[in-house]
């Protein structure tokens, strides 16, 4: 099965990365966490059997991972999200993702 996971592998984590309903860095999400931006909406990116639409906290329509990515076009929204996450972490531990290739 292609991309399956047949070892493990000890990461250790020296940087932070977030995309949220809040934002797309961690310098974004704060700023709107303390100014109580809420970015609540219906769901429109999934569907639901509830009678009651709930409102929800998902990523804004605006998000596009191509601005952080250079392919994501067969990745699921998940894996693109948080690939950006881990450059983000990446970038804030000061590690530059092409030192990590062989």
């Amino acid at each position: 099965m292609k991309g399956k996971v047949t070892e493990n592998i000890k990461v250790s984590a020296t940087g932070k990365g977030i995309v949220n309903a809040l934002g797309h860095n961690i310098d974004e999400c704060m700023t709107n966490m303390f100014a109580n931006v809420r970015n609540l909406s219906f769901p429109n990116r999934f569907s639901t059997d509830h009678q009651i639409k709930y409102p929800v906290f998902q990523i804004p329509d605006k998000f596009n991972s191509q601005n952080f990515l250079k392919r994501n076009k067969d990745l699921t929204l998940t894996a693109q999200l948080s690939l950006v996450a881990v450059y983000q972490a990446l970038e804030d531990a000061g590690i530059n993702p092409d030192d990590l290739k062989n």
